[in-house]
Formats: structure tokens, sequence, C-alpha cells
């Protein structure tokens, strides 16, 4: 415990109804991070006037509250885990859907007294949109430490057992939805080139058959590789351990916000291997390794299980990774912002 309970904040999302997918774990991990630090009495979902209001998604209830907390002159914070140019390659809609909902979505976040986030690329999306640049910061994700952590090598041979990995192959994993936008292709075609080692996709279809490629790859989950594993959506405990399990995390998303699985795999001590993006460079500081077709990715697999020099070095990197996005230093960056809507103090 940080200190002692100053603000109560209603914290709402309704992430929970679909699970697998990155904003309901950063809705999780935050409301644990906040609850933990002891100074936020932390109200999940309800209807409670409180100090402070929290949005993790853009649905009319939520819309509704942030009359009703304006009314009374409370703060609204959101957290803006959604671009319009994130739906492409996520969810299969139609285009005319795409752009109305495109419009809502920047009408709803221009409601905030607070917009976070989740790396700096967006904060300037937001204001390229008309929004106030006083009111947008940017505040990282964060994984929960008491989940994601480094494991020996006795402990990863006894979760490999536990779940049913090979103990000497090396072991590829990702995490996340699978969607054409997360480089699932590029997952399958490493998987094929590389037949002597074991890939894992923990995750799948949280959208349904709204996701996008849904029929060609739910016929490659049905009937996998040899050498590919796909255990579902799981419990984030479950998730850990293929994690902890594994040597090396492998995700070769064409866009991202700022991936939960990306931060998980760092706090369990695993080499990261993306595709070369320009988000990345901002937000991770060049501790990952990088490549940009099919072939160097298998190429950089390849060296990263095999040499030790290169192995150790990507473990060092997630180190470091995981030291920046620490649970202090995310936590004093969420004290900070809702100290600026505390009652009785003015807002921008």
């Amino acid at each position: 415990m940080w200190g002692s309970y100053q603000l109560q904040v209603n914290m709402r999302s309704i992430s929970g109804t679909k699970k697998g997918h990155g904003v309901d774990s950063a809705y999780n991990d935050l409301v644990r991070l906040l609850e933990r630090g002891g100074e936020f009495q932390v109200l999940k979902d309800t209807d409670s006037l409180t100090d402070i209001l929290h949005l993790h998604t853009v649905d009319l209830k939520s819309l509704r509250l942030i009359r009703r907390f304006h009314k009374r002159g409370k703060g609204v914070v959101i957290t803006c885990h959604m671009m319009e140019d994130s739906l492409d390659g996520s969810l299969s809609l139609p285009k005319f859907v795409v752009k109305y909902f495109g419009k809502y979505l920047y009408y709803f976040y221009r409601q905030g007294d607070r917009l976070v986030v989740v790396n700096p690329y967006y904060r300037e999306e937001l204001i390229s949109k008309g929004l106030d640049p006083a009111k947008v910061s940017f505040i990282p994700n964060y994984a929960d430490e008491r989940l994601f952590f480094e494991v020996n090598e006795e402990k990863k041979a006894a979760l490999r057992r536990e779940l049913d990995l090979p103990l000497k192959a090396p072991v590829i994993v990702s995490s996340g939805q699978i969607q054409r936008r997360k480089g699932f292709d590029d997952f399958v075609a490493c998987a094929q080139l590389n037949p002597d080692y074991l890939f894992v996709w923990v995750g799948g279809f949280s959208f349904g058959r709204l996701s996008d490629g849904y029929d060609t790859y739910r016929a490659i989950v049905a009937d996998p590789p040899q050498n590919m594993r796909f255990p579902g959506i799981v419990d984030r405990e479950v998730v850990a351990e293929y994690l902890q399990a594994s040597d090396l995390f492998f995700l070769a998303s064409f866009q991202e916000l700022f991936p939960m699985s990306l931060l998980e795999a760092a706090k369990c001590g695993l080499p990261i291997l993306l595709r070369d993006i320009p988000l990345y460079p901002g937000i991770l500081f060049g501790h990952y390794y990088r490549a940009t077709d099919v072939q160097s990715f298998s190429d950089w697999i390849r060296r990263i299980c095999q040499d030790e020099a290169v192995r150790r070095k990507g473990i060092e990197d997630a180190r470091r990774l995981a030291s920046i996005y620490s649970e202090t230093a995310i936590y004093k960056q969420w004290k900070a912002l809702y100290e600026e809507l505390r009652p009785g103090r003015t807002t921008v």
C-alpha cells in the first residue's frame, strides 16, 4: 500500500462482454494497480456519482454517464483504446459503418475532460482531429506483475509438461485476437518454414464472425499444421503460463496502439520479435528485434533460438522494457492525472 484513500473513481468498461482482447486486460490490470496503491477507491461499472468517472469503452451508457457527471461538475477521464484506423484488419464491417463509427468515436472523445492515449503517436492523431492538446496525455498500458513474471528453468520445464509442450524444441508464442491486422498469416507462414519449432497462438476470435479473416483462419485453427497449437481464449493466468514456458514472443501486427501481449511477454522475460512499424521505436526504444517479411521473420526466429548471445540480448531487452513500464512508474502517472481532476480544482 502506497498511501491512504484520497479519491473515489467510477471505472467503467463493457469490454468484459467479449473475452480475450487487450482492452479488457488493460482495464482489469489498471483497476488492480489502483486498488493496490491504496489512495483510490475504485468502483467498477456502477452508476454511482464518484469523484471521477473513468471510461474505457465508448458505449451509449457511458455517454449518458458523462453528461450526468458533468452536470454535477465532476471530471471525466477517457482512455482511448481505439482509433478509427484500428478497425481496419480487425473487424469485417461495411465501409459506411466504419465511417460513421469514426465520427461517433471522435465525438465521444471530445466529451472527456482528460483523454489518455496508450502511445504518443495517437496523441498527435487526436490533436489532428481537433481535440484540445492540453487534454490529451500519454500513459502506457500496464501488465500486472503478479500475473506476468519470469520463471527459472526448472519451473519452465514443469510448465511445459503441464501444458503438453515439447521439453527440447523451441517454442514460439504469440497471444491476442486472431485477425488479419495481427499478422496471423505471417505467423502461420513462419511455422511452415520452421517445422522443427513449435508455434503457439494463445487467443481466438473474440468477436466471432466479425473478426477479419474469420472463415480462413477458423479452418486453420480447426485443423492446424503439426507444429502449431491453438489453446483458444483462456484465462490470463494460463496466458502467463504459456509465455513463461516459451522461448520467444513473436507478433507480426501491421497496426497496434500498445499491445498488452507485448508488455506481458516483456514481464515474463521473453525476447521479442515484431514487425518493423512506425509505432514501436517511440515506445520500445530499440529493446526488441524487428523484421519486415516472412523470410526475415523466420531468419530472426532461428537466430534468437540458436545463438545464445542473441537470445541473452533479447532477454535483457525484455527486462529493460519491464522496468520502464513498471508498476510504480505507471501508478505515479495515473495519480498525477487524477489529481488534476480532484473536486474543487479547476480543469482545463
